[in-house]
């Protein structure tokens, strides 16, 4: 069976949803995992809390991913595990035990996949509303190109081969300018 390190993205916004994360890691038996929030610095917030140095607001999840797959390639987590699982905060799970997960390891066989993964574009004006008005998207609408992508609200894995690429990435501050949406930027990169 292939090992299936689990990342939890939350923001301080959402702080307090940490405590009920660790419940339904414990609950749902999902073994290692970290939860992740940007800030102003990196330091561990409590066990499994990892505060990165990154932008904590929704308009910036696309540079919050790649600074947690830069600390999880540059901090040798690719080399302990085969895939790696983002969870978003507020995902519960309804029913899971062992054979869910080995039935979800056998299926993993891509360096990018997803439970929901889409061929066609996604709404371009989805963020329209959620930013702040001194985000570079506010009121802008994505006019990119579009690419087949998991979507990050249904979760997705990456291989540890795909986690590697993100080592000593350090051009964080400009994927801001170029993406709002998280999960097409992963499946960008």
């Amino acid at each position: 069976m292939k090992k299936i390190f689990k990342v939890f993205v939350c923001c301080h916004k959402y702080i307090h949803r940490i405590q009920d994360i660790k419940a339904r890691i414990d609950k749902w038996n999902l073994g290692n995992y970290l939860i992740f929030v940007g800030g102003q610095e990196q330091k561990q917030l409590e066990e499994n809390v990892i505060q990165l140095k990154c932008r904590d607001l929704y308009e910036d999840l696309p540079e919050k991913m790649f600074a947690i797959y830069r600390y999880l390639a540059d901090n040798g987590y690719a080399d302990k595990y085969d895939y790696f699982w983002k969870i978003d905060d507020d995902i519960d799970f309804i029913r899971w035990n062992a054979h869910r997960e080995t039935q979800l390891s056998d299926c993993l066989v891509d360096d990018y996949c997803g439970l929901k993964v889409l061929d066609k574009p996604g709404k371009r004006g989805w963020h329209i509303g959620r930013v702040q008005k001194d985000s570079p998207w506010y009121n802008k609408k994505y006019n990119g190109k579009y690419v087949d992508w998991a979507d990050g609200g249904s979760t997705y894995f990456l291989s540890s081969n795909c986690i590697n690429k993100w080592k000593n990435f350090y051009e964080l501050s400009d994927i801001r300018l170029h993406h709002i949406y998280e999960d097409l930027a992963v499946a960008y990169f």
